[in-house]
């Protein structure tokens, strides 16, 4: 910023504004300054905190909650209980046992639990379920 004083006036009062307006500038420099600064900080943090959570959501596993308030476990959780519980089961008798605790569970999802869980929790021998060693 450039300031010019009129020479020809040498009173006080010029000098005074000159240097408040000097004043003036530079607090408005830091002031942006020490916002863009808060600004970047927050953002860094928020990517970290956000990378966080991402990650414990990977990890955490799904709870559903009932009506009652209570925690309801997965089809996938459920069907490995279930064949623990009663090994040797075809998997129409599991899907009936499964129904019979909840109506609302679903053929397909546990046909589909069936897939996901041979060979990791349990294992299929002449066409029965049970759990892995």
């Amino acid at each position: 910023m450039t300031v010019t004083i009129n020479r020809h006036k040498s009173d006080y009062s010029a000098i005074e504004s000159a240097v408040k307006e000097l004043e003036d500038a530079a607090y408005k420099r830091g002031f942006q300054d020490a916002m863009n600064a808060i600004l970047s900080a927050a953002v860094s943090k928020a990517e970290i905190a956000a990378n966080m959570l991402s990650e414990k959501a990977k990890n955490a596993p799904r709870i559903r909650i009932q009506n009652n308030g209570t925690e309801k476990k997965s089809v996938q959780e459920r069907t490995i209980e279930f064949i623990r519980e009663n090994p040797g089961r075809t998997g129409a008798e599991v899907v009936s046992g499964l129904q019979n605790d909840d109506p609302s569970v679903n053929e397909r999802t546990v046909r589909t639990a069936f897939n996901r869980l041979r060979g990791k929790e349990i294992e299929n021998k002449n066409g029965k379920w049970y759990p892995m060693k």
